[in-house]
């Protein structure tokens, strides 16, 4: 799998370009918010499942979110 050093940064930008509060994408994921602060804070990494999931609630790619 690829680094996923760019992955924090890029859920915030594509969170905050659809207007989604941390709360939405948790509930559009089915996710805690927690986690989704821990994903964009760099703490922990989703499964390759939940980076699927993280790509369709955002309405990208799997690789822009997690390409420079």
């Amino acid at each position: 799998m690829r680094d996923l050093k760019y992955l924090p940064n890029n859920i915030y930008i594509y969170r905050n370009k659809k207007n989604m509060t941390h709360e939405e994408l948790a509930e559009a994921i089915g996710v805690s918010v927690r986690i989704i602060y821990d994903y964009e804070s760099g703490k922990k990494k989703p499964s390759l499942i939940t980076l699927f999931e993280l790509s369709k609630a955002l309405e990208t790619t799997l690789d822009s979110l997690v390409s420079e």
